[in-house]
């Protein structure tokens, strides 16, 4: 009875495990409706609201860049991608595709590690400025990263995305290898 389960622990130490969190709860009670609602809220508001002030952004600065017409920046570089993506200039960026694959692994798994840094700070309870500066901080670097990839053209921003993908998978293989 004391094979491996499925996430490395053995049968005595899950019962264990589980007569402890029985025990606390027993002690200390079910959260508060409150409780979790501000635990659904902090981890809703870490979405939201990036995504939205990058909204409201955007459509700021292209409305100052490219007259009054929202978008029209966008519309411009879209323009442009066309005569870039036909196959005599895909067969000559394969070294930027390259350079732009490696580039996206290598800032996706410096993104992924400030990632699991905040959420252990999250989880210790250290306070909220250091969360705060690794998320502000992740986030800025995705828009520089990915704006600089946009500059490029359509192709090395799809290359970088799938080697930021990438990352992405191996940083979960490390973290699942780990614990």
């Amino acid at each position: 009875m004391t094979e491996g389960l499925p996430n490395g622990e053995t049968l005595g130490k899950a019962v264990k495990t589980r007569q402890e969190r029985r025990a606390r709860w027993q002690r200390e009670g079910e959260r508060t409706i409150g409780q979790n609602l501000a635990m659904i809220g902090a981890l809703g508001w870490t979405i939201v609201t990036p995504t939205l002030v990058g909204i409201f952004v955007g459509r700021w600065l292209d409305a100052r860049t490219v007259g009054a017409r929202p978008g029209g920046r966008l519309r411009a570089c879209l323009e442009q991608d066309p005569s870039r993506m036909s196959a005599g200039t895909i067969l000559a960026s394969v070294p930027l595709g390259l350079a732009m694959a490696v580039a996206g692994i290598a800032f996706g798994l410096v993104y992924f590690a400030a990632l699991r840094r905040t959420s252990v700070l999250l989880a210790t309870g250290s306070g909220w400025m250091a969360p705060l500066t690794f998320t502000a901080s992740r986030i800025g670097g995705v828009i520089v990263f990915f704006a600089l990839a946009a500059k490029l053209g359509a192709a090395p921003l799809m290359v970088a995305f799938a080697g930021f993908l990438s990352a992405r998978a191996i940083a979960i293989r490390l973290v699942r290898r780990s614990s």
